[in-house]
């Protein structure tokens, strides 16, 4: 069994096997934007793709955002995103390193106050937002690999990335 480690060194991010993990993908096309996805939501899904969140790993789910959205003015506000009791069950209780999502948040579009953003923060995992094409990797599990650039005193950065099937 694969098991990232588990430091996160203040002032420094977390450690570069944080971004190549095993990953699985779940479709929420039919959620409306600005809507939350609820952690029951999520366990239904995960329970019809007979799927587990891999514990050290990587949660994507689409939502059709990019495809429908992209590059229209829409992409930024009209969304729909996981409530803070999705994310903890995700991060918290399964051990999801980094949950991913093909619009600008992977919280909802509505919801100003960041929740999912900050159980990220609170308990020192992180997020990847701006993906497209997770439609083709819905319902499948993969070597998710999305390697960021070193920014010196950033919070975030681009990536290229990638799932590898049948890895």
């Amino acid at each position: 069994m694969w098991i990232p480690s588990a430091t996160w060194t203040p002032g420094r991010g977390p450690p570069l096997d944080w971004f190549y993990t095993p990953g699985i993908c779940v479709d929420f096309r039919d959620v409306p934007a600005r809507s939350y996805i609820t952690a029951e939501m999520v366990k239904r899904r995960l329970d019809h793709y007979r799927l587990a969140p891999p514990h050290g790993g990587t949660f994507l789910f689409t939502t059709g955002h990019y495809q429908t959205y992209y590059p229209k003015k829409e992409y930024l506000t009209e969304y729909a995103g996981l409530d803070r009791k999705a994310a903890e069950f995700l991060y918290g209780e399964c051990g999801i390193l980094n949950i991913g999502q093909d619009a600008p948040s992977i919280d909802n579009a509505a919801d100003r106050g960041f929740p999912c953003h900050l159980v990220c923060r609170e308990l020192q995992r992180v997020n990847t937002e701006n993906l497209c094409n997770l439609e083709a990797v819905a319902g499948k599990p993969f070597l998710y690999i999305g390697l960021p650039l070193k920014i010196r005193s950033g919070t975030g950065s681009p990536l290229r990335a990638i799932a590898v099937l049948n890895a």
